[in-house]
């Protein structure tokens, strides 16, 4: 079963914001949630967490998935707001955080988004990014107590990007992860998302193929309920990534290897085409991303 309603989808997890641009609350002592939206998803992150939590000020901790603008735009904003809030992630994410031209990046496409999410004057201070920063570099494996039977598993799971975690949540069986679980468009069809190494990003898709999964949180576009429709969703994101793997090694012959006239073409068949809600900036840097990762991938195999 697919899920696109906001509300409660386990014992301790809500599925809360947006279906566009999808959090997780985790209720627990601790309570925990899952990256941190664009900056315009704080008025309903705000709502969300406040309606559930009784308090917007309750957080404990904020878990990244990986770094991209979408999932750390409201993280200044609830640093601001909860004074013992820890944001934990991979190391690398502070490296990331500590480049200029990288926080420019974040800013402006966060600023691109209000295209399509509007964002209401009177919160414009609120979400002004000067600095991010991790608290607590996050280990492969590494397990996190937010109660005396609730925990939280992480799993370090490269191929969107260097940086990406995935995360585990016992008793519940519930597993959040970035864009590489695989995001579906506006109209139905899945998208691939091996921005950083195609190759890593199905051996990440592989090792939770047999892993007890009751509810696979989606970062993007809602909820897959149920161990079956996990697995045929895993199987389907393994198969989309094949075929857009090979959709760009057919446009580097063609081409004869020039990058941008492949992104140009696969941005006309893809975002035009398929009615993809995205920033089309954004879109494009992640479509040239993978095609820069098939070209380099296929000169390594020449030497």
């Amino acid at each position: 079963m697919f899920l696109q309603k906001k509300g409660k989808i386990s014992d301790h997890v809500h599925f809360i914001n947006d279906p566009r641009v999808c959090n997780y609350l985790i209720t627990a002592p601790k309570p925990a949630l899952i990256d941190a939206g664009y900056t315009v998803s704080v008025p309903l992150l705000e709502r969300d967490i406040s309606s559930i939590l009784g308090s917007v000020t309750n957080l404990f901790y904020l878990f990244l998935t990986h770094s991209h603008y979408d999932h750390v735009g409201g993280m200044a904003y609830l640093k601001r707001v909860h004074p013992r809030l820890q944001v934990a992630g991979h190391p690398r994410i502070q490296k990331i955080f500590s480049n200029p031209k990288a926080l420019d990046l974040i800013r402006t496409l966060n600023a691109q988004s209000e295209r399509f999410f509007p964002l209401p004057d009177a919160y414009r201070e609120k979400v002004r990014i000067d600095q991010l920063k991790i608290d607590h570099p996050v280990e492969d494996g590494e397990s996190f107590d937010l109660d005396n039977h609730i925990s939280l598993q992480a799993i370090y799971s490269p191929g969107h990007t260097r940086d990406g975690i995935w995360y585990y949540l016992k008793p519940d069986q519930v597993l959040f992860g970035c864009d590489g679980l695989g995001v579906y468009t506006h109209n139905g069809s899945l998208m691939a998302e091996f921005t950083s190494n195609f190759h890593s990003l199905m051996t990440s898709l592989r090792r939770i193929q047999n892993m007890e999964i009751e509810v696979l949180a989606l970062p993007h576009s809602g909820v897959v309920i149920g161990k079956k429709s996990v697995q045929t969703h895993i199987r389907k994101t393994l198969e989309e990534n094949q075929r857009y793997h090979d959709r760009i090694e057919q446009g580097l012959r063609k081409f004869e290897g020039d990058i941008q006239k492949v992104v140009q073409e696969m941005t006309h068949e893809e975002y035009e085409a398929r009615d993809i809600r995205q920033p089309k900036e954004a879109f494009m840097l992640n479509l040239e991303a993978m095609v820069r990762v098939v070209k380099r991938e296929k000169e390594t195999l020449l030497y």
